[in-house]
């Protein structure tokens, strides 16, 4: 299948002679700036889920049945943010090219799996306001789960907040005078001062910033199937992995179109990771004949839910069953979110514990060398 024109959307921070400037660029664009200029940064394009859902609750409105959608984003353009407008733009150059609308919002990757898994049934039957519809509801969820956690994360970060603006006071503020004690008296400086005096710190922080990002760094290389084996990680992946498998099984029973034709087209464009691994798995079951039950026998599936497939017989029981499939997953990934939530919470509340100590140590110190002067 032919690729995008315009492929993926980047994000570019780029020096030329004429200064420094931010863009909003396609593949092909990117690779005429890299001949010409320097590239500060490059970030891959996605839209805010505010902007997602204001975009598809527009469509929904104001869409009827076989109409071309080219009309109503040149109509949205109009009054869309400035950000938006400029995404619009490629869409539009794209459209008039004659391509599907679905396929060049799924090539641009904007949204997210969820999400592009009702482009690849669009693709196929057509668009309709149910669809519109069905994505705006999707999203709204998506952006009510994430104020929870926001709510959630509030704690540990204003915690955070609260001991690092206490390591500024007493570096800036009292450690000095504690500094002028010692370098009046002859007396050597212990290392603990030394390290938060304001000298020093700005290396202190450098040395942890070089250590998050060594770690950060080295997670991100590790391979998919490798962090698979890890429980937490495990855990995770499964339960965001059968959001999005049993999503699309309950697209394709209420769309009629077979799963084989939708993992055929996911596949065709995506095939990285452990989803791609374990899609590829499902879909050549599928074609040498086995049953549903029997081709979703992979690890990232429960047990329980292969023994209840084996079971379903009319269309209104798969979709029924697929879609508790779809909030038991949906509740796990939740769950997941409150733990990870907790333990940044205990984490931060362990730094704080660690720093009252640290700083009463720090305190302490110049007071028992003028207890021994004295």
């Amino acid at each position: 299948m032919r690729k995008g024109f315009f492929g993926m959307l980047y994000k570019v921070i780029y020096l030329s002679k004429k200064g420094l400037f931010v863009n909003l660029v396609s593949q092909k664009q990117l690779q005429k700036i890299k001949k010409r200029n320097f590239i500060v940064a490059k970030v891959k394009e996605r839209l805010q889920l505010s902007r997602q859902v204001e975009l598809f609750e527009f469509l929904s409105l104001y869409y009827t049945e076989g109409e071309n959608v080219y009309s109503l984003l040149l109509k949205y353009q109009q009054f869309a943010e400035k950000k938006i407008k400029r995404v619009c733009k490629f869409i539009l150059a794209d459209l008039r090219r004659g391509k599907d609308f679905s396929l060049i919002l799924q090539e641009y990757n904007l949204f997210s799996e969820e999400i592009n898994s009702f482009f690849i049934i669009s693709r196929i039957t057509g668009w309709n306001k149910k669809t519109f519809q069905d994505i705006v509801n999707l999203l709204k969820a998506k952006q009510k789960k994430q104020k929870t956690v926001a709510k959630k994360a509030l704690y540990p970060v204003l915690l955070l907040c609260a001991g690092i603006s206490m390591i500024f006071f007493v570096s800036y503020s009292i450690i000095p005078n504690f500094m002028f004690f010692f370098q009046d008296s002859g007396n050597e400086i212990p290392l603990m001062l030394k390290l938060l005096s304001k000298e020093h710190l700005w290396k202190v922080a450098l040395v942890g910033i070089l250590i998050f990002l060594f770690l950060y760094l080295t997670y991100r290389t590790i391979p998919s199937r490798i962090k698979a084996t890890i429980p937490f990680i495990n855990y995770f992946f499964r339960a965001k992995f059968q959001q999005f498998f049993w999503q699309l099984c309950f697209i394709s029973v209420d769309t009629g179109v077979p799963l084989e034709e939708i993992l055929t087209d996911y596949l065709s464009r995506d095939k990285k990771g452990m989803t791609g691994y374990a899609l590829s798995t499902i879909l050549s079951r599928l074609q040498r004949g086995l049953s549903f039950d029997k081709a979703i026998e992979i690890p990232f599936i429960e047990k329980k839910q292969r023994v209840l497939t084996s079971l379903m017989i009319d269309s209104e029981r798969k979709k029924l069953l697929f879609n508790n499939f779809i909030q038991e997953a949906t509740e796990k990934t939740d769950e997941m979110q409150g733990v990870v939530a907790s333990l940044v919470s205990g984490i931060a509340i362990f730094f704080i514990a660690m720093l009252i100590f640290v700083l009463g140590y720090v305190m302490l110190i110049p007071l028992s060398q003028i207890s021994e002067i004295i």
